[in-house]
Formats: C-alpha cells, structure tokens, sequence
C-alpha cells in the first residue's frame, strides 16, 4: 500500500518573551516526529491536551514552520476543524460557501457550481434547503456536516479531522462519525483522525499513534496497541477509558 503523506523528523519549536526585556525561551512542541498515512486508511492520532496533535495538522498544512521533511501524494489537502461555527463565515450562506469553494479553484460556471453544491449537501445527509441557510441558522451536528462538504467540495484525497466530534453531544458524534466512514469508504480518502478519545479511535481507525509531550511513544495496529500496549504512557491512558 502507497504512502499519501510522509513525515520524516518533524521538530517545531516556538519562541516567545515573558516581557519586552526578557530572553527569549524557546519551546519543542514536536521532536523528531516521523509517520506515515497511507493510501484509503483512516489513521488516528491519541494523545492529551497540550501533547502536539494540532501541531502536527498544522505542520502538515504548512501553517507553521518546522524542521524536518513532509511529502505528499495528494496537492490539496483539507481540514475539519473541532468548532464548526468559527470555521463558517456567519455572513454567507451554505450554498454561498459551497460555490466559493469551487469559485476559487477554478470553476467560472454558475451552473456547474450550483449543481456541485446541491450534490454535496446530499452527500453529507442533509437536503436542498440548507444551502439557503446561514451558519447560526443550523445545529452544531448540521454546521459539522457543512464543513465536511466544504472540505471535500475540491475533491481531496487526504482530510485531516482535527478533533471533528468532541464539541458534540454523544448521539450526534456516532451520526458524524458514521458519515465520516460513509465518505471514506466511497470516496477513497485518506483520513489522519486526531482525537483524544479512545473508543472513538478504536471503532473508527485501522491504525493509531499515540503522542506524549510532542514524541510519538508507540503506534500500531489499533487493536495490537489496545490489547498489547507496550509503552507506559499507552496504558495509562487505557486504563483510564477501559
């Protein structure tokens, strides 16, 4: 199986003053990080709050600066952020939204762009009308689903869902999560699954790592890593949800 994305020695640091005369002191947000995601796999990333993940998705992106080598199979990759509304501009509509995605890749023709975004709002469960709606008009379960259509409205192969679920309620999370599989499995995609939660990784993902203080301590099958894990850090988390 092919590689889409390859990540050789990611190392991020970050540099900031307590005060205008202070040092500087620099940070290690990620040390020497390396992983890959391979082709139509859905692959999570576990660890706390503080540990990296972000950074991780962030570097991927090129959104912040890292040493270190990142390739990819895949020229457009897209994200699905954890607050779905801070990710919609709130004076546009959805279909608004959809089009522009198109818009800005290319696509001149109104019709066609129409015609993609109604087959895209289909496509993530939800019906023509919303594309007349506003951002603060929908439910955070619908406003998730407009970002998981806007992400795939440029046909990428590779998503990065950084956190997708964890601001919804439990009954929404398995309907967001049982699209997510949906998409995946009709379209191909690639998918790097961040997530804190454990149980949702392990129903969702083929493989996993987990990320302690930005080094990954061990990754894995996800059901080898589950019942065998063989870092410390990896079974305390484990025995904390299990």
């Amino acid at each position: 199986m092919n590689n889409i994305v390859t990540v050789n020695n990611l190392t991020v640091k970050f540099s900031n003053r307590k005060s205008a005369f202070s040092k500087k002191v620099t940070k290690t947000v990620l040390d020497d990080v390396c992983f890959e995601v391979r082709e139509g796999e859905i692959l999570g990333l576990v660890g706390e709050s503080g540990s990296g993940k972000s950074t991780i998705a962030k570097a991927i992106l090129k959104l912040v600066p890292y040493e270190g080598e990142i390739h990819h199979e895949s020229d457009n990759p897209q994200m699905i952020f954890q607050d779905p509304y801070s990710a919609l501009n709130p004076a546009k509509k959805v279909g608004w939204l959809f089009e522009e995605a198109l818009y800005l890749k290319g696509e001149k023709d109104s019709l066609v762009r129409k015609a993609k975004a109604l087959e895209m709002i289909q496509m993530v469960g939800l019906s023509e009308e919303y594309l007349e709606r506003f951002p603060r008009e929908l439910s955070g379960g619908q406003r998730q689903r407009v970002c998981i259509g806007l992400a795939l409205m440029q046909n990428p192969k590779f998503l990065i869902a950084d956190e997708a679920v964890s601001a919804l309620d439990v009954t929404i999370q398995a309907q967001i999560l049982e699209l997510l599989k949906e998409l995946h499995d009709k379209m191909g995609l690639s998918i790097l699954f961040i997530s804190h939660d454990l149980k949702v990784v392990y129903n969702l993902c083929q493989r996993v790592m987990i990320l302690k203080s930005g080094k990954i301590v061990e990754s894995g099958e996800v059901k080898e890593v589950y019942t065998n894990p063989q870092h410390e850090y990896t079974k305390q988390l484990l025995s904390s949800v299990f």
